[in-house]
């Protein structure tokens, strides 16, 4: 059986994002896309982002679930099937668009955090 850091993880985002992916090599949190005014296209659900920058984490580094990049563990995701349903308030380009990206579990360590922007604990 193989080790976890062998199993893929699933992150999805516009076409339109990967130019900027690319470009610096990173896929960034919620927050700090935020900071930087960086989004070129937003396919999230507005009411899961706004609980995701109120929740606080109680472990690890700490923060909020929007200071760490979101990763799917399976290949069908359910923001993928509301997207597909046209059931995303704001998000009208349907599934097409959308890139289904599968990452190392192994790398993904390196991907959930942008160093300095967790707040200090």
């Amino acid at each position: 059986m193989s080790s976890y850091q062998d199993r893929q993880l699933y992150h999805i985002t516009h076409i339109r994002n990967l130019p900027r992916i690319l470009a610096t090599g990173q896929l960034l949190c919620d927050a700090e896309v935020a900071r930087q005014s960086l989004v070129e296209t937003d396919i999230g659900m507005p009411s899961i982002k706004a609980r995701r920058r109120r929740t606080l984490v109680t472990c690890g580094a700490g923060g909020t679930p929007a200071d760490y990049v979101p990763f799917y563990l399976g290949p069908r995701s359910p923001m993928l099937f509301s997207i597909s349903r046209g059931r995303v308030p704001r998000y009208t380009e349907g599934q097409d668009p959308v890139v289904y990206a599968p990452v190392q579990a192994g790398l993904s360590r390196q991907l959930s955090c942008v160093p300095g922007s967790l707040p200090a604990r």
